[in-house]
């Protein structure tokens, strides 16, 4: 038996609803292939556009609700 308190009631409930996969390109080819595969009997989050920070990125959720983000930084000129 343990007659130490429980002090779980201190701790915030936490509840983790989904996580994101972070994937980065270097080639815009490859980029769009690897989002159209994994998007595919998904659903479209954020479709493949340029940002304000300078890359191309996009969101979907593949068909077993896995998120995924996909960053592809533009070349430098």
């Amino acid at each position: 038996m343990n007659d130490s308190p429980n002090h779980n009631y201190l701790l915030p409930k936490i509840s983790i609803r989904y996580f994101s996969i972070s994937l980065a390109f270097t080639g815009e080819d490859e980029l769009n292939s690897v989002f159209a595969g994994l998007s595919k009997d998904g659903k479209l989050i954020m479709p493949i556009q340029d940002t304000f920070w300078d890359a191309r990125f996009g969101m979907c959720a593949d068909k077993f609700n896995v998120h995924w983000m996909f960053n592809r930084d533009k070349p430098k000129a």
